[in-house]
Protein backbone atom coordinates (compact mmCIF):
# COMPACT_ATOMS: atom_id res chain seq x y z
CA UNK A 1 0.00 0.00 0.00
CA UNK A 2 0.96 3.74 -0.53
CA UNK A 3 1.09 4.31 3.09
CA UNK A 4 3.73 1.45 3.79
CA UNK A 5 5.93 2.42 0.91
CA UNK A 6 6.54 5.77 2.09
CA UNK A 7 7.27 4.55 6.02
CA UNK A 8 11.11 3.94 4.41
CA UNK A 9 11.95 7.31 4.55
CA UNK A 10 10.26 9.11 7.14
CA UNK A 11 11.65 7.85 10.66
CA UNK A 12 14.61 9.32 13.00
CA UNK A 13 18.44 10.17 12.62
CA UNK A 14 20.04 11.67 15.37
CA UNK A 15 21.75 15.00 15.80
CA UNK A 16 25.09 15.24 17.29
CA UNK A 17 22.83 16.31 20.61
CA UNK A 18 21.41 13.39 20.59
CA UNK A 19 17.96 14.07 20.13
CA UNK A 20 15.96 12.18 17.52
CA UNK A 21 15.14 14.10 14.44
CA UNK A 22 12.08 12.80 12.20
CA UNK A 23 14.37 11.70 9.03
CA UNK A 24 11.90 13.90 7.05
CA UNK A 25 11.23 17.81 8.47
CA UNK A 26 9.59 20.66 7.29
CA UNK A 27 12.26 22.02 5.70
CA UNK A 28 12.31 19.54 2.57
CA UNK A 29 9.13 20.28 1.41
CA UNK A 30 7.87 17.44 -1.11
CA UNK A 31 8.73 14.62 0.60
CA UNK A 32 7.42 15.95 3.85
CA UNK A 33 3.95 16.80 1.99
CA UNK A 34 4.44 13.33 1.17
CA UNK A 35 5.08 12.45 4.77
CA UNK A 36 2.05 14.41 5.97
CA UNK A 37 -0.46 12.89 3.19
CA UNK A 38 0.52 9.25 3.93
CA UNK A 39 -0.71 10.57 8.28
CA UNK A 40 -3.39 11.37 6.81
CA UNK A 41 -4.10 8.64 4.95
CA UNK A 42 -3.63 6.50 8.16
CA UNK A 43 -5.92 8.89 10.06
CA UNK A 44 -8.39 8.81 7.55
CA UNK A 45 -8.62 4.60 7.50
CA UNK A 46 -8.16 4.67 11.54
CA UNK A 47 -11.49 6.85 11.37
CA UNK A 48 -13.13 5.04 9.42
CA UNK A 49 -12.88 1.81 11.08
CA UNK A 50 -13.87 3.77 14.27
CA UNK A 51 -10.18 2.30 15.57
CA UNK A 52 -9.77 2.35 19.18
CA UNK A 53 -6.21 3.57 18.59
CA UNK A 54 -6.34 6.49 17.26
CA UNK A 55 -6.00 8.27 20.51
CA UNK A 56 -2.01 6.57 20.07
CA UNK A 57 -2.04 7.59 17.34
CA UNK A 58 -2.68 11.18 17.47
CA UNK A 59 0.03 10.60 20.23
CA UNK A 60 2.66 9.21 18.01
CA UNK A 61 1.84 12.69 15.76
CA UNK A 62 2.43 14.86 18.44
CA UNK A 63 5.82 12.97 19.95
CA UNK A 64 6.26 13.70 15.66
CA UNK A 65 5.56 17.17 15.67
CA UNK A 66 7.09 17.99 18.97
CA UNK A 67 11.01 16.67 17.07
CA UNK A 68 10.35 18.17 13.98
CA UNK A 69 9.82 22.02 16.18
CA UNK A 70 13.47 21.13 18.06
CA UNK A 71 14.98 20.23 14.86
CA UNK A 72 13.74 23.80 13.36
CA UNK A 73 15.05 25.47 16.56
CA UNK A 74 18.16 23.32 16.69
CA UNK A 75 19.07 24.05 12.77
CA UNK A 76 18.28 27.25 12.95
CA UNK A 77 15.30 27.01 10.08
CA UNK A 78 13.48 30.18 11.61
CA UNK A 79 11.34 30.51 8.96
CA UNK A 80 9.21 26.87 9.09
CA UNK A 81 9.11 28.18 13.07
CA UNK A 82 5.65 29.03 13.25
CA UNK A 83 3.76 26.40 10.35
CA UNK A 84 5.77 24.10 13.12
CA UNK A 85 4.65 25.36 16.26
CA UNK A 86 1.07 25.46 14.82
CA UNK A 87 1.03 22.16 13.65
CA UNK A 88 2.52 20.74 17.18
CA UNK A 89 -0.30 22.95 19.21
CA UNK A 90 -3.20 21.02 16.55
CA UNK A 91 -1.72 17.86 16.93
CA UNK A 92 -1.94 18.26 20.34
CA UNK A 93 -5.71 19.89 20.46
CA UNK A 94 -6.33 16.40 18.82
CA UNK A 95 -4.78 14.54 20.73
CA UNK A 96 -6.79 16.25 23.53
CA UNK A 97 -10.06 15.94 22.22
CA UNK A 98 -9.65 12.73 21.19
CA UNK A 99 -8.32 11.75 25.15
CA UNK A 100 -11.51 13.88 26.22
CA UNK A 101 -14.00 11.61 24.41
CA UNK A 102 -12.01 8.38 24.89
CA UNK A 103 -9.57 7.42 27.47
CA UNK A 104 -9.71 4.16 26.55
CA UNK A 105 -6.87 2.08 25.21
CA UNK A 106 -4.56 5.24 25.22
CA UNK A 107 -1.46 5.12 27.27
CA UNK A 108 -1.13 7.76 29.58
CA UNK A 109 2.36 6.93 30.80
CA UNK A 110 3.70 7.43 27.72
CA UNK A 111 1.79 10.63 26.73
CA UNK A 112 3.15 12.02 30.26
CA UNK A 113 6.77 10.97 29.38
CA UNK A 114 6.82 12.32 25.92
CA UNK A 115 4.86 16.19 27.35
CA UNK A 116 7.13 16.18 29.58
CA UNK A 117 10.22 15.51 27.63
CA UNK A 118 9.28 17.77 24.65
CA UNK A 119 8.48 20.28 27.31
CA UNK A 120 11.92 20.25 29.02
CA UNK A 121 13.25 20.52 25.52
CA UNK A 122 11.31 23.64 24.18
CA UNK A 123 12.76 25.52 27.60
CA UNK A 124 15.65 24.83 26.60
CA UNK A 125 15.90 26.10 22.91
CA UNK A 126 13.20 29.31 24.22
CA UNK A 127 16.50 30.19 25.69
CA UNK A 128 18.00 31.36 22.62
CA UNK A 129 15.62 33.53 22.21
CA UNK A 130 15.21 37.18 23.09
CA UNK A 131 12.00 37.24 25.64
CA UNK A 132 8.96 38.38 24.19
CA UNK A 133 10.46 37.78 20.84
CA UNK A 134 8.15 36.29 18.32
CA UNK A 135 10.27 33.00 18.28
CA UNK A 136 9.81 33.05 21.99
CA UNK A 137 6.23 33.32 22.05
CA UNK A 138 5.74 30.75 19.89
CA UNK A 139 8.25 28.17 21.69
CA UNK A 140 6.23 29.49 24.82
CA UNK A 141 3.20 28.88 22.79
CA UNK A 142 4.18 25.19 22.58
CA UNK A 143 5.42 24.83 25.89
CA UNK A 144 1.57 26.20 27.17
CA UNK A 145 0.23 23.88 25.25
CA UNK A 146 1.85 20.86 26.32
CA UNK A 147 1.06 21.86 29.99
CA UNK A 148 -2.59 22.47 29.54
CA UNK A 149 -2.60 18.50 27.84
CA UNK A 150 -0.58 17.50 30.27
CA UNK A 151 -2.48 18.74 33.57
CA UNK A 152 -5.37 17.23 31.65
CA UNK A 153 -4.28 13.40 31.43
CA UNK A 154 -2.92 14.08 35.04
CA UNK A 155 -6.15 14.90 36.39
Amino acid sequence: MFTASLQGFVYAQENPAGIEFERVNPDKTTRYKLKRLSEKITLTRLNLMKSKNIGNFYLDLVEKRGKELIYINQTEKLAYLESTTSRYITYVGLFTETYDNNKEGIDVNRANRILSQQKELFMKEKEKYEYGSSQWLLVQQAIETADVLQSKIKS
